[in-house]
């Protein structure tokens, strides 16, 4: 090996080493928020006079913010954001940044404990849209949590309501689950649905059950006794019909930046356990979702939530050593109303 191919790969190593300092130091004066209220208003760059559509959603979910060290500019490494109606929006990176014909510009005040911002993304110049965002946060937790997750079934049986019509609730990785009553079952039958929110409408279009978090509680119903209810902090739809096999998983990017292969930039969640490891790699292509779920799913990734989905893990051989994939039978999509 000649001296200018080591003196690169020294350069290369280098590089990741700062860039590990870096992300490091990010993460570490990053502070987690949940929204109080927020909104977003969309106005397209060209429309016939007196008659431009504009679209105006609603902001709900989490987000995490870092500020410099004059307190002069904001940053958001995460954003984990929810409109209703959807309008995909996520927070920029850097909400001052301008770049390739795209204007950006914020306004904050943060009394370190509630943060209010005003911003917005012009893009007309291009024919694209001006995004303009305002949001009111508090700081909060943005851990993930890996326990309180269920499948959720609709019961078919036809008999007398509420005895039947409910839905067929399991702790997912679990054998067995603990029913309203307190009996220990297989699956436990419940009446009744309380949704986050309110009501999604049709709950279970595909074969594939739904992903709940959430917990059984008792519920007496008049002339029936105790039939359980679940309360559900969180609902998520399956990306296909296929059938969940495997494990149940969260998955997250971990911001790890490497110059080979396997890279294990990914942390793995084991659904209803403390169980934690690190990924190197996923593979969507086998769980038969479209397209459009896919890029659903990439979105999540790429803005630091994490993505749920069944399947298994595998080796996978890389160039400087072996990885570990994992095989996704099926994902799960975040509900929407």
């Amino acid at each position: 090996m000649n001296k200018s191919n080591i003196l690169f790969r020294l350069l290369c190593l280098l590089s990741v080493v700062i860039m590990g300092f870096a992300q490091h130091a990010l993460a570490k004066g990053e502070q987690a928020f949940t929204v109080d209220a927020g909104e977003v208003v969309i106005t397209p760059a060209r429309c016939p006079p007196d008659s431009c559509v504009i679209t105006r959603a609603k902001i709900s979910g989490k987000f995490s913010a870092s500020f410099a060290r004059d307190n002069m500019r904001i940053y958001f490494p995460r954003s984990d954001l929810s409109t209703s109606p959807d309008v995909s929006f996520q927070l920029p990176l850097d909400p001052m940044l301008d770049e390739g014909g795209t204007v950006r510009d914020i306004g904050f005040e943060f009394d370190g404990t509630q943060l209010d911002f005003k911003g917005s993304v012009d893009s007309r110049a291009f024919d694209g849209p001006l995004i303009e965002y305002k949001i009111s946060a508090t700081v909060s937790e943005m851990e993930f949590s890996a326990r309180g997750f269920f499948t959720a079934r609709p019961d078919l049986r036809k008999c007398v309501s509420p005895l039947c019509g409910g839905y067929w609730v399991k702790k997912v990785n679990r054998r067995m689950t603990r029913c309203a009553d307190g009996t220990i079952q297989r699956e436990c039958y419940v009446a009744s649905i309380q949704w986050p929110g309110s009501e999604f409408g049709p709950v279970i279009q595909h074969n594939a059950p739904l992903l709940l978090k959430g917990k059984i509680i008792p519920r007496e119903y008049p002339n029936f006794g105790n039939l359980g209810a679940f309360i559900a902090k969180a609902a998520y739809r399956p990306a296909s019909t296929n059938v969940p096999r495997g494990r149940f998983y969260g998955i997250q990017n971990n911001g790890i930046v490497c110059i080979t292969s396997p890279c294990f930039s990914f942390d793995q969640y084991l659904l209803n356990s403390r169980r934690q490891q690190t990924i190197s790699s996923f593979d969507l292509s086998r769980a038969g979702a479209g397209e459009k779920e896919i890029d659903m799913a990439m979105k999540i990734l790429a803005n630091g939530g994490v993505l749920l989905g069944s399947g298994k893990n595998v080796r996978e051989k890389g160039l400087a050593g072996v990885g570990r994939k994992f095989l996704a039978s099926q994902f799960y999509l975040p509900l929407r109303r």
